[in-house]
């Protein structure tokens, strides 16, 4: 999926494979979100990532209101609905174990907003500086 699209609650679980991090836009649509990696996530931690955080609440487990799902739930429902309702940065994560065990459930990042403002605002410092740069380079030059 490179363009937007519109996307269903039902349709959302295919859409959002493992490590596949998508965008949910202002108007509900999703797209690929290309440039933007996924985390990793071992023994139910984000691993080398202070900038995505993990969906809590979203579990039917009985008496669990972790990040943590089960590996029989999926991404439908109230999730589903919740995630296309609220733009941003998505991406479901399988829960690694360091200890090679088999995998004990999955997951939702979300990159957070404020991490991802502060790294557009870096870039556009960037080209400005990299602008200046250019003009003095030129103005020597000549």
């Amino acid at each position: 999926m490179s363009a937007p699209a519109r996307v269903t609650a039902e349709q959302l679980n295919a859409v959002m494979e493992f490590e596949h991090v998508i965008r949910v836009l202002e108007d509900g649509r999703v797209e690929s979100a290309e440039g933007i990696y996924a985390p990793e996530l071992i023994d139910s931690e984000l691993e080398h990532s202070s900038a995505w955080s993990l969906l809590n609440g979203w579990s039917g487990q009985d008496r669990y209101a972790g990040p943590i799902m089960h590996p029989s739930e999926y991404i439908g429902g109230r999730l589903a609905t919740w995630i296309l309702e609220n733009p941003g940065i998505y991406v479901a994560l399988v829960d690694y174990s360091s200890e090679d065990e088999e995998p004990a459930g999955w997951a939702i990042a979300t990159l957070e907003e404020t991490a991802l403002n502060c790294a557009r605002e870096a870039l556009e410092d960037a080209k400005g500086r990299a602008a200046e740069i250019a003009r003095t380079v030129e103005q020597n030059a000549s």
